[in-house]
């Protein structure tokens, strides 16, 4: 019998998308080059907001425990 699996919701394509940003801009970071260009910029946004937004979120949650 094959399991049915539920689709995703709108947010957690979000999340997965977010993520791989996020991965794309630490490997771009992670390359040896000397020409930083390389890096796209949106993808490192994404991962310095993705970063800040867990950390608040974090911290919240420790002050609300």
């Amino acid at each position: 019998m094959a399991t049915q699996t539920n689709p995703l919701s709108l947010d957690q394509m979000d999340e997965i998308t977010t993520i791989q940003m996020c991965l794309s801009a630490v490997a771009n970071l992670a390359i040896p080059s000397d020409d930083l260009t390389t890096v796209k910029r949106e993808d490192l946004a994404c991962l310095l907001s993705y970063l800040t937004d867990r950390l608040e979120k974090t911290i919240n949650r420790w002050e609300g425990a």
